[in-house]
């Protein structure tokens, strides 16, 4: 039902997520990556999405690119249900790996709008589930697959862990790190042969990812492709705001598992929503609970000295995996200065992959077994009906009629070049085909003169263009950038209204009076 529904919805969803700045940046850096000056500087967002970069230059030949990048972060997010759904299946079962399957798929409208993202630390969860899995079929296929061929493996999962490590620094944190803890303390706990050579293969990966992030760091650094310059995101918390983060971090994991009833009014979705949050936060509370049931079997059969098989090896590494890279994350997300609202909660979805990973674990009696699975039900409903309904909310501007509108306008005007705020600029761009192309200003020198902004752009879109009419784009649902032409631009030519937004058209570039990058 759910993906039934997704389908039918997908061209809606698709559409609404590309009118988010943060989400539209990257496909149109992408198409306009290779028609940049030869000494222009590009900068992507805080998270430096090199992969994604990487991505659309191999596939931007192709006809139907433009469906590609639109498809491949569901894609992606399908992949990871199946890979965690795997490793739930190859250490616990079927039902186990099925419950995995409906957790991951059925996602409520955050995770849902992260996992159609094509730059938001998507790559970065597709790459957890990929370390998951291949933790598992090197401790529990060890001794089956040949030595060459989990050497490929191990160079594959090195790559996808480099490539998207060198984008983002919580691939290293929730993903390499736990991965080698988990092999080390398996080995530990059940030493043979089959547990080193498990670790020799994740070391292996670890290794080619390390040399792989460096040469992805290096040939970004080579074609002047940076991040832009975050502080927060380097520094430790105050001591007085830990507990405003630790709030945060679990209404953030409420919110991405379909429970944000904050603010609603009583009744059937509030009650449903509720429901969600504490099914959610159970799950992720319980998580060193089970943990810690693992570490105990593994301690027994060590103090026994009895012979354990490959699957139980499995299972452990699988445990403790998923529990380091759900620990890891929150301890980054609560001690972190990142944090500011709830649209941090991307930082977390992570968090979530481990619940589903590991909560099934439980299901080891008829009884836990039905609460597991009614528990699932609840969320899986929940995930189809807010699906059903559409929940994920479109921006107020800029929306499909206004850009409408001020395409209609530009044809008039035979307009192909603006400027405007950032979280109009890029979705404009990408909705209209790159038939216009409105780059992202920001007012700046206390609002006397325009300036470009401070990420998700080419600094050759503000080289002046000679005998170009462009125009300048002013939105009232963002007032602060820019909220009017600059004393500087002179008197425009004509002044158009749409809704909230006002379009102030001239007669040469006003890319000429921006201040110098």
């Amino acid at each position: 039902m759910y993906l039934v529904t997704l389908v039918v919805r997908l061209r809606t969803l698709l559409a609404t997520t590309y009118l988010s700045a943060d989400s539209a940046s990257a496909p149109v850096i992408g198409e306009l990556f290779d028609g940049r000056g030869p000494h222009s500087i590009v900068t992507l967002g805080h998270v430096p999405w090199f992969s994604t970069l990487l991505f659309e230059l191999g596939t931007r030949w192709m006809p139907l690119h433009r469906q590609i990048w639109e498809g491949a972060p569901y894609l992606l997010a399908l992949l990871s249900a199946a890979l965690v759904a795997w490793g739930a299946w190859r250490v616990y079962g079927r039902w186990a790996g099925a419950m995995s399957l409906a957790i991951m798929v059925c996602a409520g409208p955050s995770m849902l709008a992260l996992m159609l993202t094509l730059n938001d630390h998507a790559p970065t969860w597709f790459t957890l589930a990929v370390i998951g899995a291949f933790l598992v079929l090197v401790e529990d296929r060890a001794e089956t697959v040949s030595a060459a061929m989990l050497g490929l493996l191990a160079v594959g999962v090195g790559v996808v862990v480099g490539a998207n490590g060198a984008s983002d620094s919580l691939v290293s944190l929730s993903g390499a790190a736990p991965l080698l803890l988990a092999v080390t303390a398996t080995c530990s706990f059940y030493p043979s042969r089959r547990s080193a050579r498990a670790a020799g293969f994740a070391l292996v990966a670890c290794v080619v990812g390390l040399l792989v992030g460096h040469g992805v760091a290096l040939a970004m650094h080579h074609a002047n492709v940076n991040a832009a310059t975050d502080p927060r995101t380097s520094l430790l918390v105050g001591a007085e705001s830990v507990g405003g983060n630790f709030k945060l971090w679990w209404e953030s994991l409420a919110v991405l598992g379909n429970g944000n009833f904050f603010g609603l009014s009583v009744g059937f979705s509030a009650v449903l929503a509720f429901a969600c949050a504490a099914l959610t936060l159970g799950a992720v509370l319980i998580i060193p609970r089970i943990c810690r049931s693992e570490l105990g079997i593994a301690l027994a059969a060590r103090a026994s000295q009895r012979r354990t098989t490959a699957r139980e090896g499995a299972r452990l590494a699988w445990v403790l995996y998923w529990t380091a890279s759900a620990v890891l994350l929150s301890i980054a997300f609560i001690f972190s200065d990142a944090p500011e609202d709830l649209g941090s909660s991307r930082y977390l979805a992570g968090v979530i992959y481990a619940a589903a990973a590991l909560v099934p674990l439980l299901g080891t009696g008829v009884v836990t077994r039905a609460i597991v699975t009614a528990g699932v039900v609840v969320y899986a409903f929940a995930g189809w009906l807010s699906l059903a309904q559409n929940r994920i909310t479109p921006p107020a501007s800029p929306n499909d009629q206004i850009i409408n509108t001020i395409a209609q306008i530009a044809r008039h005007e035979h307009l192909t070049v603006g400027y405007a705020g950032y979280w109009d600029a890029a979705p404009i761009t990408w909705s209209t085909h790159m038939r216009l192309r409105v780059f992202p200003v920001d007012d700046c020198d206390g609002n006397q003169h325009l300036c470009g902004f401070e990420l998700h752009l080419i600094t050759s879109w503000y080289t002046p263009r000679p005998h170009t009419r462009t125009f300048l784009l002013s939105d009232t649902t963002y007032p602060a950038v820019p909220s009017s032409p600059t004393p500087d631009l002179g008197k425009p030519l004509a002044i158009h209204q749409i809704g909230p937004v006002t379009m102030y058209v001239y007669s040469y570039d006003i890319a000429s009076k921006l201040f110098a990058l």
